[in-house]
């Protein structure tokens, strides 16, 4: 046997042995539970199969074997970092090197070694991110992806997040000079938002082709479930860097230029149901990190700008506020301050801390998540209070004794949250599922979530806005355990109040689908003007469209009447009949049109037959006086035999 098949068999044999030994595991199966499964799922199945593979309850031999391997399984589940490698790599270890199971050969054991794989952080082309890495020089992409985490992860994390692709290729010769500036943005941005994803063209194919790429290196933002190309012809940090924010949806922050405008901005804190984040500064325009941040966050803050060089009111009052950041949950004062420069990270921080209004309400399900928890143990459960009013001007007084119960500090208030419902009664369904009844007056439901989509439950009335010591009473005995919330019931999602109707659905996807053509031929075009190769195909299509446009007008004026009722082509056709009697010799013929069709003549006889004819018309000019004289002297030699014949 040759020797160099002798070594490739030794590395094919150890990468099968390292195959046969991680595989077969899969930690799902051990639980009995879906990929799918929720936290609380797994938990559930988990005390299950513990308490029956228990060595203390169940004797059999393979009982602790399988105990400890329902423990490892349980562990790697409930671990986030654990569960996302081994949903993404395949892997059971904290390592997610090993064998990607993904893209590649499509999940084939061997792909490492063939060039398969190209999971995040396994690229695997060879044996680069495997066992024997170290025959290679190929460092591994930490992120890489392929194209199954593409269509999981980046396009659905693209309505919140900005993403910055680059595909490369290891035979690409610009791929390294271009591959530093994008390392560059990476630490620049990496913690401001803006995330960064790799594509190798070598590896996975059919990411390549879903992105529509024709060569490499190439730079994509996709945002909003949208791919752009960078097209620009120079390459340069600065032009990617102005390219990423272009793409950038417009988010709207507002321009506060005063206090009435700070007011209104935020008066307005009820109805949309978002805390109101104010930042200070002295540039005419937002910083780019905080367009960041809002389009991430647009879906539960509204976001506000003060500039120093537009503020109309005191100057003296904006002093000292310069890169400060406030947060209001509620229209009176800020929850808290950020007095020192403005950033990315600590503005995040701040959004994180305060994700809800003081007194918010159901309106989408995310909401409901952050108010209602899900129980997980009887020491971190959370009685969840909704108020019920049928009219909203009448509101205003519960909501003040509302407050006065959560300054009250009796050991309830660490368990309960408060929240209500709009009067519009826009969560029906969910009301419905929990056996409400319209009585006209105010209630509140006290629940106690114990799954996602599943609560025990129970109504009080509330009569009076006064008569708040039943309320606080009765939800002291409920803390404590005295009141029981015997009523399960079911419910789906909270309707999201700020959905678009079927009808703007229909309209923003038109209009979705208009911008995109124009920005595909506007992108087309600006290729062809900035670059070679756009130039020449420019140029060859140019060439294209003037050949067919003259066939076409040729064609079209082949069929275009004369005003005498015939056409060019028989026009062509009596000229091709002449050429072809010139040719026999007869070089006097003719042809002609008239109204009624064609007519032959020789050309020297026209001629002659045309002078004999004036010469006729003339010489009848000339005998019409003596025709006319003769006849009246006719007349008169006439009249007298006339006479006589009557006598």
């Amino acid at each position: 046997m040759d020797p160099l098949t002798s070594l490739q068999c030794f590395k094919l044999l150890l990468v099968l042995l390292l195959v046969v030994l991680t595989a077969g595991y899969n930690p799902y199966e051990v639980l009995g539970v879906s990929r799918q499964a929720t936290g609380q799922e797994i938990k559930k199945a988990y005390k299950k199969l513990a308490r029956e593979w228990h060595p203390d309850k169940n004797k059999s031999p393979e009982a602790e074997a399988k105990f400890v391997e329902i423990g490892k399984a349980y562990e790697l589940l409930t671990d986030e970092e654990k569960r996302r490698n081994y949903d993404q790599f395949g892997t059971t270890d904290d390592n997610p090197q090993g064998h990607s199971r993904q893209g590649g050969y499509g999940g084939f054991p061997f792909s490492d070694f063939f060039g398969g794989g190209g999971g995040r952080g396994g690229p695997g082309r060879g044996f680069r991110g495997g066992p024997f890495s170290s025959f290679f020089d190929s460092e591994p992409d930490e992120l890489l992806i392929n194209r199954h985490v593409y269509e999981r992860d980046v396009l659905p994390g693209s309505y919140s997040h900005v993403y910055l692709l680059y595909a490369y290729s290891d035979w690409c010769g610009n791929c390294k000079i271009v591959r530093k500036m994008f390392d560059q943005l990476h630490n620049s941005y990496k913690d401001k938002g803006i995330r960064f994803v790799t594509a190798d063209a070598d590896v996975d194919r059919s990411l390549v082709y879903k992105l529509g790429l024709s060569r490499v290196p190439s730079v994509l933002a996709v945002v909003n479930g949208r791919v752009r190309l960078y097209q620009r012809r120079e390459w340069a940090s600065a032009s990617i860097e102005q390219f990423l924010f272009e793409q950038i949806p417009s988010v709207p922050i507002q321009n506060l230029n005063s206090k009435a405008d700070i007011k209104t901005f935020l008066d307005s804190l009820v109805s949309d149901n978002k805390p109101r984040v104010i930042i200070y500064g002295d540039l005419k325009v937002p910083p780019n990190w905080l367009k960041i941040l809002a389009f991430s966050k647009q879906k539960s803050h509204a976001f506000g700008f003060v500039s120093a060089k537009d503020y109309r009111d005191n100057e003296n009052e904006f002093l000292g506020r310069n890169g400060m950041v406030s947060i209001y949950i509620s229209n009176d004062r800020p929850v808290e301050i950020v007095n020192r420069a403005a950033t990315y990270s600590a503005t995040f921080a701040l959004v994180e801390n305060h994700k809800l209004v003081k007194f918010p309400r159901l309106s989408n399900q995310v909401i409901f998540d952050n108010i209602c928890p899900t129980v997980t143990s009887i020491s971190n459960r959370k009685y969840c209070v909704v108020f019920v009013h049928p009219y909203f001007t009448e509101i205003s007084p519960y909501v003040s004794q509302i407050e006065k119960m959560k300054k009250s500090g009796l050991p309830y208030i660490q368990k309960t949250t408060f929240s209500y419902i709009a009067p519009e009664n826009t969560q029906s369904e969910f009301l419905a599922a929990l056996n409400y009844s319209y009585s006209g007056k105010p209630q509140i439901v006290t629940l106690l979530r114990i799954s996602d989509h599943e609560a025990y439950f129970k109504w009080q009335n509330w009569n009076s806005p006064h008569a708040y010591e039943n309320i606080e009473g009765f939800l002291i005995n409920v803390a404590s355990g005295r009141t029981k919330l015997s009523t399960s019931a079911k419910f789906g999602t909270i309707n999201d109040e700020e959905a678009p109707g079927f009808l703007m659905r229909a309209i923003r996807k038109l209009a979705d689908t208009i911008l995109d053509s124009v920005g595909v031929v506007w992108e087309w075009l600006n290729w062809m003007i900035n670059s070679e190769d756009g130039f020449i195909v420019m140029s060859v299509l140019v060439m294209m469209l003037f050949i067919f446009g003259g066939s076409l007008v040729s064609a079209f004026s082949s069929v275009t009447s004369l005003p005498n009722g015939n056409s060019n082509y028989q026009r062509r056709t009596l000229n091709d009949k002449y050429s072809a009697a010139i040719r026999r010799g007869d070089s006097d013929s003719s042809y002609r049109l008239s109204g009624t069709g064609e007519k032959f003549s020789s050309g020297r006889n026209d001629v002659r037959q045309r002078k004999a004819n004036e010469v006729e018309e003339s010489q009848e000019d000339l005998n019409e006086p003596s025709n006319s004289s003769h006849a009246s002297s006719s007349a008169t030699n006439e009249s007298p035999e006339s006479t006589c014949s009557n006598q």
